[in-house]
This record gives C-alpha cells, sequence and structure tokens, in this order.
C-alpha cells in the first residue's frame, strides 16, 4: 500500500468516526495496522480510536509506541501546518500520556519517604501541567528538580579528580591520537535522524557535523574500545559519575567538523553536571556557557 492509499483509509477512519461507527473504524485501522505497524501516524488513529471506544489501556499503548517513533506526537496539536484531523489526535494523545506519566511518577516516588523534592519534580517532555521555570535559560530537555543550585559553571579545580586528570592529560590525548583512525570508522551522529530535538539543535539531527563514538551508554561499556583506551577507562573509573546499575549513563567522544556549530542548549536534567575534557581543540574552537 503506497502513502496516498493508507492516507485515504485514515480520512476513511475520520469520516467513520465522526459518524459514530467506531466499531467499523477499528476494523478498518486492524487491517491497516498490519501493513504499517512501525508507522506513526497508523498507532495515533489506533489510538485514538481505542480512545474513542473507551479502552483506555489500549490506547495508551498505541498512543506511547507513535511517540516513540515520533516524539512531535505530543505537540503536533499546536502546529497550523498540520491537517486538524491529525492536531485532535495528537491533542488526546498528548493529554492521555501526559496523565499516565505524571501519575505513574507521582506513585512511583510515593512509595519512599523523605522524597518531597523528587515527588516535586518534572519529567519536562511529558508533564501534564504548566510549570515555569525559574531561568528559561536553563531548562532541562528531559527532568528538572527544583530547589537545586542554579550555577552555570563550576571551577574545576575544586573537584577530587581534578589533579589526576593534570597529571595525565597528555598520556590522554596521545592515546586518543593513537587510535583516530578506527574512531573515525566508528563515530556516528550523536543526534540520531528520529531524535525529536529541541528548538535549535534540529538541523544536527542525524547529521554527521556534529558525531560521537560512545565509551559508556546507559550503563554499558563499550567494550571494543577497553584495549585501545585503557588509561581513559582507567581515569574514568575514578570519577564520580553518574551511574545507572551498570555503569556511567553516558560518556562519549565528541565530534564537531569544522566551520559547524551548536546552537545553545541545555542538558537532559540539572541533577548532574556535565564536564568537557578537551582531548584535540582547534585555536578558534570553544564552549560559550551562559
Amino acid at each position: 500500500m503506497n502513502k496516498n492509499s493508507y492516507l485515504e483509509t485514515l480520512l476513511e477512519v475520520s469520516n467513520l468516526e465522526n459518524k459514530k461507527k467506531i466499531a467499523d473504524a477499528e476494523k478498518i485501522l486492524e487491517k491497516l495496522l498490519n501493513e504499517h505497524y512501525q508507522n506513526w501516524l497508523v498507532l495515533l488513529f489506533c489510538g485514538y480510536n481505542k480512545f474513542l471506544a473507551k479502552k483506555l489501556d489500549e490506547a495508551l499503548i498505541f498512543f506511547f509506541s507513535a511517540s516513540e517513533l515520533n516524539e512531535a506526537v505530543y505537540t503536533l496539536w499546536n502546529d497550523s501546518r498540520y491537517d486538524m484531523r491529525i492536531r485532535m489526535r495528537s491533542r488526546e494523545c498528548s493529554i492521555a500520556l501526559r496523565n499516565h506519566f505524571t501519575n505513574l511518577h507521582s506513585n512511583c516516588v510515593r512509595e519512599f519517604t523523605d522524597s518531597n523534592r523528587i515527588l516535586n519534580s518534572i519529567w519536562t517532555r511529558t508533564h501534564n501541567q504548566k510549570y515555569k521555570f525559574p531561568n528559561e535559560t536553563r531548562r532541562p530537555q528531559l527532568f528538572y528538580i527544583p530547589d537545586l543550585s542554579d550555577d552555570t559553571f563550576f571551577d574545576p579545580k575544586t573537584f577530587n579528580w581534578y589533579d589526576s586528570y593534570q597529571s595525565i592529560k597528555d598520556s590522554l590525548q596521545e592515546e586518543y591520537q593513537s587510535i583516530k583512525p578506527l574512531l573515525q570508522e566508528m563515530q556516528h551522529p550523536y543526534l540520531d535522524k528520529n531524535f525529536y530535538a529541541p528548538s535549535g539543535l534540529e538541523n544536527l539531527t542525524g547529521s554527521s557535523d556534529w558525531s560521537s563514538v560512545d565509551l559508556y551508554k546507559q550503563g554499558f561499556k563499550n567494550k571494543d574500545l577497553c584495549n585501545n583506551l585503557r588509561q581513559t577507562f582507567n581515569f574514568l573509573d575514578s570519577v564520580p559519575t553518574y551511574n545507572l546499575k551498570n555503569g556511567p549513563e553516558e560518556i562519549f567522544l565528541s565530534r564537531l567538523k569544522g566551520n559547524s556549530s551548536i546552537p545553545i542548549h541545555y542538558g537532559e536534567s540539572n541533577h548532574s553536571l556535565t564536564v568537557h575534557i578537551p582531548l584535540e581543540v582547534h585555536p578558534q574552537s570553544g564552549i560559550v556557557v551562559v
């Protein structure tokens, strides 16, 4: 089925739902889903159909699946470039998922004592209430904990690993240079092409202008590099990193192509600090902290 065909089918589904023929629309969507089970728009329509049928648990599954393929479903309802039938379904999807995830957070955290700060924290992409950040230029992309320090820069000399880094930084740079060809083969766009980037970063999704090689990802070490970057990994093991169960959440080698730039942005959360360690820097390159 080509693109126009499935869009025509979704239009038929919408017309049936407008006539309150929810079950008839559901049958058509079931057939369409067999061929387009990884199409976010089809999943969005399926979720809305389940919502109309008051099958809310099933609606959430479809809405979440759609958001995994295209995180923009949370905000399309506010985008005039899209057809109103898509915007209407996006709105119900956004409300349903935001309420679900906000309630899930509250119910989970309430099980623990002395957790008011985390209870009052918000998942910035899925929170179900309006929230004004104390400083709009410091708006985390994922998770915000209130009442933490709002400093933008910390003197590295105040950290207990700084002296250790200073003593081996030349060795780390030499180690990096020694396997640079291998790293160039392993690098990939830091922002995946399907990543829903915050405003200003859209042009870098799927782009080789900003590439990376993972050392740790979601707590797992890149074992393919352990032998090549022994000193680097030994040093990282001595640093108090933000860890998941198995190891640091994310540590990577970042490469920015010449004459490229990364727009001003904020990290995923304010619960941990981001450390940039220079390995190879052009004299005219730099970082701006605002």
